[in-house]
């Protein structure tokens, strides 16, 4: 060959590697190995654009037309290019000049290409290790399957440079005659590569802004960056996290970026069952781990395989996010967290007491991460015995369960309710609870509620028709009556004043599920018998969720184990109703504040003195009360009398008013007196409230003297006109409530 044409030749190949760089690639001199005809179109088109003048143009074709084939492609499968011996495992994300020649050596395997055109194409490979590459690895594995993959019990390749198939590759390099190194084959001598041609570029260099296509490190700030004090996060730490949990943070870790910008391409995660659990393949217990930054997935990798995880040995498993691309600025703490998705079918044997227990961190070189200078800067844990890790534990989904029931907001205030004398009234609603199901879902089987009517002339069926559990956005629910909260034999409504409604859920096939963490409002809504059955009485009812009425409570959690009336204490917490009165027509009186005080009369006597203040409504029709207040043995007094008391000392006798030196009482009212007769009457008009004032003043008699007493309000009697000759009593309730404190009088 002439040294023109040499000098030619040379030419135009240092134009092939500029045009070379401009497409981003980067490759050494096997870049002349390109084909004639892709040569010979890109001398034509330097000639057009004139980077080859128009004097040079017959040369260069000329050089073509005489230049031998030296592609340096497969010619056959026993040749094969071979320009390094592999030494290292290799996968996804992997940099270096060990990766350009397998990407090499691959384009040479006779039915396998790492890439049609561009990038990793015959004569384009580069130094990354991509998805094309592993692609062409697989290939390559299951070509020589019978090598690589039967012997280790697999039958699909992994794309993963490991042991048995850099043996392969390196053997069919040793013995299948290869170009390898120190065996050029065909290749002619390279020539000396003159200086490149100004393309025309921004840079100095004469590189446009293209020459990086398959790295931005050009784009990160400074040179060489080193990684430096690398640490776990304090949260999320040692986490306990239940079965099918989903995107859970359970590890994080920090270091910080330093002299340089850098970008993380790579980190590696260990697992390691730490825990007395028997499952210690961790494809067995998560399906998917994330990788997080600020919030946001970056990278999530499938974890339900054995082929997901790379095994390190002694129990300890891998698993690897690779592609990355995440930059910091030089000063930056880099953070990230490790985030998991749990099975929700893990056997219960092996997640029970707390044995799950699995220890995460990253190992040594765990972090691989690019700088400016386009070197690989590491940093991490040790491989294992980690000083910066976490422990997960991982509970059953059942795991702390609970049901609470508490009263709700909701939960109507004590109230006179208006029945009818002919009809039911309907819907009333008398108590209301907030039923919560904590830590895990609840199916709900069994509600029962105690109920009690406080009258002890009437009965249950007497006033009492219906019953209705009514569940917030569920249903509402019938019920059966017991004389017990577990009862299974039905009882009469009206054998009791008090018993236990039923609402047989699960018996009914209406039972419900109440989802982990939701809370639902509980009402419970009753018919009201007419009132023929207690005319001229003022029955009251009550309804609670109370502990006994919780016994018979029963549900499912998520495993379908039973809680409640197993005698567990998954189940807690009361929600207690209000005691209720029913009237048709008359009066319901509320207390609103009682006083006792001892006055000093003379040098002789003490006084006591005892108020009770009470707001009285009248229902249906006015109400008359006499402004009279009358000691329940009947004296003083006259007539119909409207507010009758009673005097008791601490040991609950009945003080008379003859045995007393003094007793007297007023009665005082806001209200219009009307009528003829002394004293007049108080009226209250049909659906007002007047307050009315009772007042009491007693002077024990001799020998009753430095004892403690009490008043209480005992009944107030009221006609439908005024100066009515027959009245009606009414009797305040709760009693408790229509009382003063004891007060000591002195003697």
């Amino acid at each position: 060959m002439s040294r023109q044409s040499t000098f030619s030749l040379a030419k135009l190949t240092a134009v092939i590697v500029a045009s070379a760089v401009v497409a981003g690639s980067l490759f050494t001199v096997a870049a002349q190995r390109a084909h004639a005809v892709t040569l010979a179109e890109l001398v034509e088109l330097f000639i057009a654009l004139d980077i080859i003048s128009e004097d040079k143009a017959d040369e260069a074709r000329a050089v073509l037309e005489n230049q031998e084939d030296t592609s340096g492609g497969s010619t056959g499968s026993g040749d094969f290019v071979c320009n390094t011996t592999f030494t290292r495992d290799l996968s996804t994300g992997d940099t270096g000049a060990d990766v350009m020649a397998l990407q090499q050596f691959l384009n040479s395997v006779d039915g396998i290409t790492v890439a049609a055109s561009g990038a990793g194409s015959p004569g384009m490979e580069t130094s990354y290790y991509g998805g094309l590459t592993a692609a062409a690895v697989s290939d390559f594995q299951e070509m020589y399957a019978g090598d690589i993959l039967t012997p280790l019990g697999l039958t699909a390749g992994t794309g993963y440079l490991g042991a048995s198939t850099r043996a392969k590759a390196n053997e069919l390099c040793t013995t299948g005659g290869g170009a390898g190194a120190g065996d050029d084959g065909d290749m002619p001598d390279t020539p000396d590569l003159p200086d490149l041609p100004d393309l025309g570029g921004d840079d100095e260099d004469g590189m446009d802004e293209d020459e990086d296509m398959m790295d931005d490190d050009e784009e990160l700030g400074g040179g060489e960056a080193s990684l430096e004090d690398f640490d776990s996060l304090s949260d999320p730490s040692d986490e306990d996290i239940q079965e099918g949990s989903e995107d859970e943070a359970v590890f994080g870790f920090e270091f910080d970026v330093e002299d340089a910008d850098v970008s993380v391409r790579r980190v590696d995660v260990r697992f390691e069952m730490t825990g007395a659990s028997s499952e210690d393949e961790p494809w067995n217990v998560f399906d998917t781990v994330q990788l997080w930054r600020d919030g946001e997935m970056i990278a999530e990798e499938n974890a339900d395989d054995e082929d997901d995880w790379s095994d390190e040995g002694g129990d300890v498993y891998e698993i690897r996010f690779s592609g990355l691309d995440e930059d910091f600025e030089e000063g930056d703490t880099a953070e990230f967290l490790v985030g998991v998705s749990v099975a929700s079918n893990i056997d219960d044997s092996d997640i029970q007491n707390d044995d799950m227990e699995w220890t995460i961190w990253i190992p040594d070189e765990g972090v691989r991460a690019r700088d400016g200078a386009g070197l690989d800067q590491y940093v991490g844990d040790d491989d294992t015995s980690p000083n910066d890790s976490t422990t997960l534990v991982i509970e059953s989904a059942a795991e702390g369960v609970e049901l609470s029931i508490s009263e709700s907001s909701s939960n109507p205030d004590a109230a006179t309710i208006k029945v009818d004398d002919d009809d039911d009234t309907d819907d009333v609603t008398v108590l209301v609870a907030d039923v919560e199901a904590e830590e895990s879902e609840v199916e709900v089987n069994e509600v029962v509620v105690y109920a009690t009517t406080t009258d002890s002339l009437v009965n249950m069926g007497q006033v009492v028709s219906d019953v209705t559990l009514v569940v917030e956005g569920v249903g509402e629910f019938d019920w059966d009556y017991f004389d017990t909260a577990t009862n299974t034999t039905n009882d009469d409504l009206s054998a009791s004043a008090g018993g236990y409604f039923t609402f047989d859920l699960e018996g009914n096939d209406d039972e419900f599920t109440i989802d982990a963490d939701e809370e639902l409002e509980f009402s419970i809504e009753v018919d009201l018998q007419d009132n023929s059955a207690y005319v001229g009485q003022t029955p009251t009812i009550e309804f609670s969720f109370n502990s006994d009425a919780r016994s018979g409570w029963s549900a499912d959690d998520v495993e379908g184990d039973e809680i409640g009336q197993s005698g567990s204490d998954d189940i807690t917490g009361t929600a207690l109703g209000e005691e209720h009165t029913l009237v048709e027509t008359g009066i319901f009186a509320e207390v609103v504040s009682t006083d006792s005080d001892d006055t000093v009369i003379d040098n002789d006597d003490d006084r006591g003195t005892f108020d009770i203040v009470v707001d009285v409504t009248a229902f249906e029709e006015d109400a008359y009360i006499e402004a009279l207040a009358t000691s329940s043995d009947g004296n003083p007094g006259t007539g119909v009398s409207g507010f009758i008391y009673s005097i008791v000392d601490s040991q609950g006798n009945v003080m008379e008013f003859s045995n007393a030196t003094s007793m007297s009482a007023t009665l005082s009212s806001g209200a219009d007196e009307e009528g003829s007769a002394a004293p007049e009457d108080f009226r209250v008009a049909e659906g007002d409230t007047e307050r009315f004032t009772m007042t009491v003043n007693y002077t024990p008699g001799e020998g009753d003297e430095n004892e403690s007493y009490r008043v209480l309000l005992e009944a107030i009697h009221f006609t439908s006109e005024a100066d009515g000759a027959t009245a009606t009593p009414y009797t305040p309730t709760p009693d408790e409530d229509f009382r003063t404190d004891f007060e000591l009088i002195g003697a």
